[in-house]
């Protein structure tokens, strides 16, 4: 710090002498800036590496599907996914993050209805065995009375 202050006076005793020509044998100094570090040559510029070509995009979530095959008894049953017939007992669901969830239904004449909501995560096979409806007779026997089941499907 005192360093700096003495410079700085000492610079400005030399400008304000200098500069009015009244002293007569003033000190002159001369300031020359400090040498400039010499720097090699630039050498020319390599140009950057080849970028390797990306890898094949894999498929996102939103475009990924999964296989559903449906084995179903009786083979005359029609099965739906979301309300669309499967045909040829196979089809396509789409997911998204990876699942889906769908409506699974088949029916046939005389069957009960199956009737499920199913989480898709990956290709399944799903085997759907429909029961028999049980069938009573409405006349001229014999019933169990008030409080009988009654099939209202």
């Amino acid at each position: 710090m005192v360093a700096c202050g003495l410079a700085m006076g000492v610079f400005v005793g030399l400008v304000v002498v200098r500069g009015t020509g009244e002293a007569e044998g003033a000190v002159t100094a001369t300031v020359t800036p400090p040498a400039e570090e010499k720097k090699p040559p630039a050498a020319e510029p390599t140009p950057p590496p080849a970028e390797p070509s990306p890898p094949p995009a894999e498929p996102t979530p939103a475009d990924a599907s999964a296989l559903l095959t449906f084995n179903v008894l009786p083979k005359e049953a029609v099965v739906t996914v979301d309300g669309v017939v499967v045909d040829g007992g196979k089809t396509e669901v789409k997911l998204v993050e990876g699942k889906a969830r769908v409506r699974l239904v088949a029916r046939a004449d005389g069957y009960k209805s199956y009737d499920k909501s199913h989480l898709v995560t990956d290709d399944e096979a799903i085997s759907i065995e429909l029961v028999k409806k049980s069938h009573h007779s409405s006349g001229g026997g014999k019933t169990s009375g008030p409080g009988g089941l009654i099939d209202l499907r």
